[in-house]
């Protein structure tokens, strides 16, 4: 499954942009590595743990998050 992330607050960007000047090749999508019910860093659940699609696993590894399915203090989550 894959997600598009888009931001909701001044980190949720400044990450995305940090993310995209790194990966300058990369499309912006996420692939769901794990989902969860929930995590101690996020209240509550669904929680989805996304990495860069198509990217080296240093660049996985560098830009990996946890964010909440449905109610992410910085990001809009959107399957596609």
């Amino acid at each position: 499954m894959q997600v598009r992330l888009l931001p909701k607050s001044h980190k949720g960007k400044n990450r995305l942009l940090e993310a995209g000047k790194a990966m300058p090749e990369w499309n912006w999508t996420w692939d769901v590595v794990k989902q969860a019910g929930s995590i101690a860093a996020k209240d509550g659940g669904p929680v989805l743990f996304v990495a860069p699609a198509g990217q080296n696993d240093d660049d996985q590894q560098r830009f990996s998050r946890w964010v909440h399915a449905t109610e992410d203090h910085d990001f809009t989550v959107h399957a596609l």
